[in-house]
């Protein structure tokens, strides 16, 4: 007897916690997809960016660089998948040819869709749902000529407290102050002249971060131009 009310309570536990996931579902689909050999490169160290079409403008123009609101990597036989709440979205698979610190891709790392996509490609992901994108074999080697084409953003120098360069800096820009998830990300990491270009869509008025340090100020563009001098003390060495 006593077995049977063992089993039957392990059964009620299970019953329970099918429950709560099953409680957590709705409201949320599934992307998932797999990248391969492409161009003589093999499934592994491959990134998934995410962008949600809600957040901001289509990361395919590389007129700017935008920052994903989801990044996971794929796994060694290529494969991807993700939970995502409803909604719409961008998907921008990469993969670096050499591992490096630079910021965002360089010549001949490969890149899903093309950097020269015209039509921005939005996936709608429906509750209970699983849609499947095919990466491997629409992925390409990068080329320079696709990025930094923008011609509106800012420009400006990071400097210490001590008022010299930032070697390795990444600045970051967003126009809600205290958003959690910036929009736009700088060209590359800053070199030994602590010089940095973050390009944007359009004018306005945007707030900068540089390691985690939010700079107070609004710097106002103007769409079309590049806002120059646009110094960013940092309150720390780092």
């Amino acid at each position: 007897m006593k077995g049977h009310i063992f089993i039957l309570l392990c059964f009620i536990g299970l019953f329970l916690m099918l429950g709560v996931v099953a409680a957590e579902e709705p409201g949320y689909g599934h992307i998932t997809g797999s990248v391969g050999t492409t161009g003589g490169q093999g499934p592994t160290d491959w990134t998934i960016n995410i962008f949600d079409a809600k957040a901001g403008p289509s990361p395919y123009t590389l007129e700017y660089w935008r920052v994903p609101e989801y990044v996971i990597r794929a796994a060694d036989d290529g494969s991807f998948s993700i939970r995502l709440p409803e909604g719409t979205y961008y998907i921008m698979a990469a993969k670096k040819r050499v591992k490096s610190k630079a910021a965002n891709l360089e010549e001949g790392d490969l890149i899903f869709p093309p950097g020269d996509e015209k039509e921005p490609i939005q996936y709608v992901v429906r509750a209970g749902e699983t849609i499947p994108v095919d990466v491997t074999s629409r992925a390409v080697p990068f080329r320079k000529e696709w990025a930094a084409q923008g011609k509106t953003g800012i420009e400006g120098t990071i400097l210490d407290k001590q008022g010299s360069p930032v070697k390795g800096a990444k600045v970051l820009a967003h126009q809600t102050p205290g958003k959690e998830i910036p929009l736009f990300v700088s060209d590359n990491i800053t070199g030994e002249d602590g010089k940095y270009i973050v390009r944007v869509p359009e004018g306005g008025q945007y707030y900068l971060i540089v390691k985690k340090y939010r700079n107070p100020g609004a710097v106002t563009v103007k769409t079309g131009e590049m806002t120059k001098g646009i110094d960013v003390r940092l309150p720390e060495t780092p």
